[in-house]
């Protein structure tokens, strides 16, 4: 039974330090529980049906319990029912980004940090992977943004607030794939103190740990058979990826050349020499790795074998112990 909150005080059903009013600054006097007794009597009166014409029998509801339970169900008097006072809690922030969540600490009022939170920064990556993925399944010309939007969770419009085209994104992938690990390369090279063979066997495992035994490979596989389509793309992909990395292997031996170490060969020809095997290596993967034709040797130990003969034809003197295979 509703009862107003001096009798609900009086009858001991919640203690008086805890009972609360919304919307009332202290608890009503006579007058404001009269004026609350009055609309509810208002409201049972307005509540009760028409009666069907041409039915002068028909009687009106009488007015229930469950009736009254349903006009008492009202803002004003719900807010003014006097009600346990919740333990203290944080302001909660409009913005659902930044909005804090709560669980079983909320009952002592603990704000606590966001359960989920936008990650915008993270998003052209999430971007570029998704591309990544159909570019090297599908080809360029196959691949549409609306599915790489669906691979990423995100809508295409969501998309063109990064990409403003198909170029561009694929653009982004070798930059993000390709370019970078070339500028870390070019700091390893810059700062090596070792022998030219040693920074030589570095490079070459680093280039198949970051780029040959991933998916970044597909994308040298998708250049050599669509350059002819898209020769800016290509143009792109050989200035950014071809000429670097050619030119970071000319300048591991031409240091090699310089202090000694290695013999003076034909550096306009050598660097591509170098990276040859290697590529035949990455295009396999996405080739004949994938109908499964032919018998390959596992990708590790074709490396060593290609590394160990490209150091033993550059170096001015053979070395005294035996090739090992890596492990």
């Amino acid at each position: 039974m509703l009862m107003s909150p001096p009798r609900a005080r009086e009858a001991g059903t919640a203690p008086a330090s805890q009972i609360n009013h919304v919307g009332i600054s202290a608890y009503p006097g006579r007058a404001e529980v009269e004026r609350f007794r009055r609309s509810v009597a208002g409201s049972a009166r307005a509540y009760r049906p028409k009666t069907v014409r041409n039915q002068a029998h028909t009687a009106p509801a009488r007015l229930t319990p469950a009736t009254l339970k349903r006009i008492l169900l009202t803002d004003w008097s719900v807010n003014c029912h006097p009600h346990v006072s919740p333990a203290p809690t944080a302001t909660i922030s409009a913005n659902p980004e930044t909005a804090p969540s709560f669980d079983g600490d909320a009952a002592e009022g603990k704000l606590l940090e966001p359960r989920w939170e936008r990650r915008k920064d993270a998003r052209p990556t999430e971007l570029t992977h998704a591309a990544l993925d159909l570019f090297v399944e599908r080809g360029y010309t196959a691949t549409r943004l609306d599915d790489v939007a669906k691979r990423a969770g995100v809508s295409k419009g969501t998309l063109y607030l990064y990409f403003d085209s198909k170029e561009a994104l694929f653009k982004s992938v070798i930059q993000e794939g390709f370019v970078s690990q070339m500028a870390e390369a070019a700091d390893i090279i810059a700062a090596h103190q070792g022998s030219s063979a040693d920074l030589l066997r570095h490079i070459m495992r680093l280039w198949w740990e970051r780029i040959g035994s991933t998916k970044f490979a597909g994308i040298t596989k998708l250049m050599l058979s669509e350059a002819g389509n898209f020769p800016e793309l290509a143009n792109f992909y050989h200035e950014n990826v071809v000429a670097r990395g050619t030119g970071l292997f000319a300048a591991i031996i031409q240091r090699g050349i310089t202090s000694g170490e290695f013999r003076p060969v034909a550096l306009d020809v050598i660097p591509r020499i170098v990276c040859a095997p290697v590529v035949m290596l990455m295009l396999w993967r996405f080739s004949f790795d994938k109908c499964g034709g032919g018998a390959q040797a596992e990708p590790q130990h074709y490396l060593e074998t290609h590394i160990d003969l490209l150091i033993h034809g550059l170096l001015a003197e053979p070395p005294a112990t035996p090739f090992t295979r890596h492990t």
